[in-house]
């Protein structure tokens, strides 16, 4: 696994310097500009899926994560009063 994530890093490296040397030669106008856009193009979406296999599974567990409903607004009667005053910073110790 160490050497995946390793040749990954070294892609990404690789990648990221030619968009960034694509960039000069599009400043220089050494490419027309659908020609810079179709390459940046390809180059990012390289980019985007040059991803070590944990932090892609730690990315979609922190997706997982935020997309849930708080126990909060699931819970019902008294014990939505009472979770919503345990994730209040003073907790339960206020008022009771």
């Amino acid at each position: 696994m160490e050497d995946e994530v390793k040749r990954i890093a070294e892609e990404r490296t690789r990648t990221e310097e030619r968009l960034r040397r694509l960039g000069r030669a599009y400043v220089d106008n050494l490419y027309s500009d659908n020609d810079y856009r179709r390459q940046k193009r390809d180059l990012e979406d390289r980019l985007a899926g040059l991803v070590a296999p944990e932090a892609d599974a730690a990315r979609a567990a922190g997706e997982m994560l935020q997309s849930r409903t708080p126990p909060q607004t699931r819970a019902c009667g008294w014990r939505r009063e009472h979770m919503r005053r345990c994730w209040e910073p003073e907790g339960l110790t206020r008022g009771h």
